[in-house]
């Protein structure tokens, strides 16, 4: 199943509930991806 988390035009329920801040992008990050091991990198490039 190779499906994007993110589409053009789509907005996170709990980013479209509570706001952009980088606080919340990142936990919404963390809830959407399975596995518990990332890199410094992919926080970063979450966040911006």
């Amino acid at each position: 199943m190779d499906e994007a988390l993110y589409v053009a035009g789509y907005e996170p329920a709990l980013l479209d509930a509570l706001g952009r801040t980088p606080e919340l992008r990142l936990i919404d990050s963390f809830l959407n991806k399975p596995l518990f091991d990332f890199t410094r990198r992919e926080i970063v490039e979450e966040l911006i």
